[in-house]
């Protein structure tokens, strides 16, 4: 009888496991998906389109380390209107992006919020292409996945 019980029990985490498995490949599947289209929305330097990509209420953190004192500083944008100027002055200049995201991680928090860490390449086709990591929260309004809460870190080692 024992026996049984501890071949059921393993069963069932078995089928657990594979389950959780699963869950995590959509969840990957999701933010490959949804990075994918943020990067090709940042290629075309469409300020508007990229905030359209996040909540009416989300947050931006650009994440610095301060090159005399190395301590860590941020900058947080609040709310579209703040996070498509900030995308207004990064799109400056005539320099074509060939942005990349790289989905690392990504978890469900919920059924409607997802985990997504990466490391994100503005120019990806750049000599020397710079690797900015990033982590954010996405929420399900309807059919789109929206930036809740993003934080880039742009801190080299020094």
């Amino acid at each position: 009888m024992i026996r049984l019980s501890a071949r059921a029990f393993t069963a069932v985490l078995m089928l657990s496991s594979f389950a959780s498995a699963q869950t995590d490949d959509q969840a990957k599947a999701i933010a490959v998906k949804v990075t994918t289209a943020g990067a090709a929305i940042f290629d075309t330097k469409d300020a508007k389109a990229m905030a359209a990509t996040y909540t009416d209420d989300a947050q931006l953190q650009w994440i610095t380390r301060n090159k005399e004192s190395s301590a860590i500083e941020t900058e947080t944008k609040r709310g579209r209107a703040e996070i498509e100027a900030f995308y207004v002055d990064v799109f400056k200049g005539n320099d074509p992006f060939h942005a990349k995201n790289t989905v690392e991680y990504a978890r469900w928090i919920s059924d409607d919020l997802l985990m997504i860490a990466g490391v994100f390449t503005p120019d990806s086709q750049a000599p020397e292409p710079l690797k900015l990591p990033f982590v954010q929260v996405r929420i399900r309004q309807g059919d789109a996945w929206r930036i809740m809460s993003l934080q880039v870190f742009f801190a080299p080692k020094n």
